[in-house]
């Protein structure tokens, strides 16, 4: 049975996703009439999807998680395989 502290700790995490769903949609949009795309704050030249070092920070982050995901497969994987080797 599940406890009341991991139950709550459930629901806040269910709320705050949702949560985000809602609000993110809203936040990111920009409306028609903004004006010219200089006054825009959100146009940042060097974070443009097609350039280069959007290119490096997505491949950085994409390490980082694939390196997470095999260092906590590892242990298992070693306590498994580990009579093979032998």
């Amino acid at each position: 049975m599940a406890s009341t502290s991991t139950l709550l700790m459930k629901t806040i995490f269910l709320v705050l996703i949702f949560a985000s769903f809602a609000i993110a949609p809203a936040t990111s949009t920009v409306p028609e009439d903004c004006g010219s795309e200089s006054a825009n704050p959100r146009n940042v030249p060097f974070l443009q999807p097609d350039g280069n070092i959007f290119t490096i920070v997505k491949c950085f982050a994409s390490g980082i998680i694939l390196g997470t995901g095999f260092m906590h497969v590892l242990p298992d994987s070693f306590e498994m395989l580990g009579d093979c080797w032998a």
